[in-house]
């Protein structure tokens, strides 16, 4: 480093006081803390199917060969991107016009709605290329409810941002286990009914939706 940015990071550590000792306590009476868990976990629940068993329903169901597979599962990905970018560019105008409270909880609410309603139409549809135009306008809305979730880890965590972030990136990788397995589950138990399990991811986004509104995003703990 040099003087210039070791000048611009004089009394930095300051900012780092303290911080080892978590409110362990504090952070488990926080409902809103608890809440953010568990839509996280009903976010990367269905997310995880795109880079799991997409592929697979994509040959398996609508008999494509690997690389035209391959070709349309990236639809999810890109759009989640694009969903993604889009959020965090009006968040902070929102935000403004409406308030912190609102913004988070609107954004991420209505991308929880949104992709659980691209689910159940890309179940109507019977035209590969359709579904996968729902499937990726689901990732779309999906990636919407991220800026609001992370930044939500900021707002409540405070000085404990780090904690609360890794601890709801947690629930996100549990979810990233029980979904492809649960998944397995469904498909033997259905005779490889699909639908079911596209259905079953649908309700989880819609459960998402509804946790949000009682998430408080401007009260820190502490």
């Amino acid at each position: 480093m040099n003087a210039a940015e070791l000048a611009l990071l004089a009394g930095s550590e300051r900012l780092a006081s303290g911080h080892g000792n978590v409110p362990w306590a504090k952070l488990l009476r926080s409902r809103s803390l608890w809440l953010l868990w568990l839509q996280y976990f009903c976010l990367c629940f269905p997310w995880y199917f795109y880079v799991t068993w997409l592929p697979t329903y994509l040959q398996q169901y609508w008999k494509l060969p690997a690389a035209e597979a391959a070709r349309l599962a990236i639809f999810p990905l890109f759009f989640g991107g694009i969903g993604s970018l889009l959020c965090g560019s009006i968040s902070t105008r929102l935000g403004t016009r409406f308030g912190l409270t609102h913004s988070r909880r609107w954004l991420a609410s209505s991308g929880f709605l949104g992709a659980g309603l691209f689910l159940v139409l890309a179940v109507q549809f019977h035209n590969p290329n359709w579904v996968m135009l729902a499937m990726g306008m689901a990732g779309f809305c999906n990636d919407m409810v991220m800026p609001p979730s992370w930044a939500a880890c900021m707002d409540i965590g405070g000085k404990y941002a780090g904690t609360v972030s890794g601890s709801m990136n947690m629930m996100g990788n549990l979810a990233a286990y029980v979904s492809p397995v649960a998944g397995g589950y469904i498909l033997a138990a259905t005779g490889r009914n699909w639908d079911i399990f596209l259905y079953l991811m649908a309700a989880v986004y819609l459960l998402g939706s509804l946790i949000w509104p009682f998430i408080d995003p401007e009260t820190p703990i502490e």
